[in-house]
């Protein structure tokens, strides 16, 4: 029924009396993506059902979570479950090109296939079009469905969040909603000397009324014909995935956003790029954290991150730490001993422990805190370089400075515990679950008590670098 008598059924004009049957057939599929059961197969054949019953976003959807099942079970899965979804769809078009909508599964499941590792990817290995640069970041988010006032917070946290990136960013190109707000970040930044990043934008060939191209964009690329529509995201990809750039490196960044959006996150998870959405900000963030389908499937990068600048900058920004192993874990045991000696009568002993006791996850917290000391010093105004002899130790930290770096210190803290796989919610260690995954800002979270955790740690910075041989100076 999926294949040649289906296409017959079709163009006989026969397809509506069989939409019933299509959509109990769906509900089936559904049913077993729910329960884990025929996986991939569920996922690949509601897509096949969406695409029949012309819900082309939802079809796309379903064939990303089959991607996304197909690599992170590598070696379980037949190698060309892929590929037969691609024949699948010139078998119920045949002798004629695919229809718009079958053109955007195909590209969707080709990128798969590419990022499947049994298989020999032409795209890999394919010049690129433009040349483009890593790392890259895509910005994502609604256009006419931001509010007006959810723009100007926006752009205050692209602002801060891109001033260090170096790369690639991409985003949609048109002065309106979040791709408008990315435009205006980018002019800043370059207006104040401080842009260190390529920005592309992927546009149709008709713009609507309301949106024109943003003149601020370093470089405009045209895809599709006279819509906003998935052709534009998978053009995006194409064009990454063909410079050599793995998708694991990829960074996304989101604020809501209606069904292309919705699309967005889903395709960047499928490929297994790293995805974080901000809370709060409605539409398809807000849907994305809520669905079921995507929340059972394992090893998913998708972090919700709280609206606070300096994580967003932190998820932007890697560590860049460039210390030898043995001195990043000396420092890392130092900030823990510190830690340990001001805490002993207030957190809960798995904290507390002897670093050789020490669960991994602390340890890794304090691996963390100690590789990211340099940026957040450097993000205060500080230099930091190898001493000429014994380090000397800086002592001058204003008030602002140390309240400056103990949000910084915290935005750290917020994406260490998130990449480690914890998660917002009521204090439970053993579901890795911290009510302090919050803004700097949420006085009621975040009392005097526990922010002065991380103003100690700053005020440490100094003496812990001079253990690897480095001093602290103001620029």
């Amino acid at each position: 029924m999926l294949g040649f008598e289906l296409h017959f059924a079709r163009e006989a004009g026969l397809l509506a009396s069989f939409r019933s049957t299509i959509r109990t057939a769906l509900d089936v599929c559904v049913q077993h993506e729910g329960s884990g059961t025929e996986l991939p197969a569920a996922h690949f054949t509601a897509g096949r059902l969406r695409l029949l019953l012309e819900d082309p976003y939802e079809a796309l959807h379903a064939f990303a979570r089959g991607i996304r099942y197909c690599l992170v079970t590598e070696g379980t899965v037949p190698c060309d479950a892929i590929q037969a979804e691609i024949a699948w769809l010139h078998r119920v078009n045949p002798g004629k090109a695919l229809p718009e909508e079958y053109h955007w599964a195909k590209t969707l499941l080709e990128l798969g296939d590419a990022e499947c590792t049994c298989q020999a990817t032409a795209e890999r290995s394919s010049k690129p079009r433009t040349p483009l640069t890593g790392p890259v970041l895509i910005v994502v988010g609604g256009a006419v469905s931001m509010k007006p006032e959810q723009l100007p917070p926006v752009t205050a946290f692209l602002k801060e969040s891109l001033a260090d990136f170096s790369g690639t960013v991409i985003s949609g190109g048109t002065t309106v909603g979040v791709p408008g707000c990315v435009g205006e970040a980018a002019k800043h930044l370059a207006d104040a000397n401080a842009k260190h990043f390529h920005l592309r934008g992927y546009i149709p060939k008709a713009l609507p009324e309301d949106a024109e191209k943003d003149k601020r964009y370093d470089k405009i690329i045209v895809s599709g014909a006279d819509k906003f529509s998935p052709a534009q995201v998978l053009q995006g990809w194409q064009d990454v995935i063909a410079a050599g750039i793995k998708p694991k490196d990829v960074l996304l960044l989101g604020f809501g956003g209606g069904k292309l959006a919705a699309l967005e996150y889903r395709l960047a998870l499928a490929l297994g790029a790293t995805v974080g959405v901000v809370s709060g900000t409605g539409g398809a963030v807000e849907e994305l954290l809520r669905d079921s389908l995507w929340a059972a499937i394992p090893e998913l990068p998708l972090f919700p991150l709280p609206p606070d600048a300096k994580t967003l900058r932190a998820f932007v920004v890697p560590d860049g730490c460039k210390f030898d192993p043995v001195v990043l874990d000396e420092m890392a045991q130092e900030f823990h001993a510190r830690y340990r000696a001001d805490n002993l009568r207030k957190i809960k002993p798995d904290n507390l422990k002897l670093w050789k006791d020490l669960p991994p996850t602390y340890q890794n917290a304090n691996r963390e805190q100690a590789a990211y000391a340099i940026r957040i010093l450097e993000a205060a105004g500080f230099g930091v370089r190898k001493a000429k002899g014994q380090p000397i130790i800086f002592q001058g930290f204003t008030p602002e400075e140390i309240e400056l770096m103990a949000e910084l210190e915290h935005g750290r803290w917020n994406i260490e515990r998130l990449h480690d796989g914890w998660r917002p919610g009521p204090r439970d260690d053993a579901q890795k679950l911290h009510n302090c995954l919050v803004a700097w800002s949420d006085d009621k979270v975040l009392t005097e008590e526990i922010k002065g955790y991380d103003r100690t740690a700053v005020r440490a910075f100094p003496e812990i670098l001079a253990k690897a041989g480095l001093e602290v100076s103001r620029r």
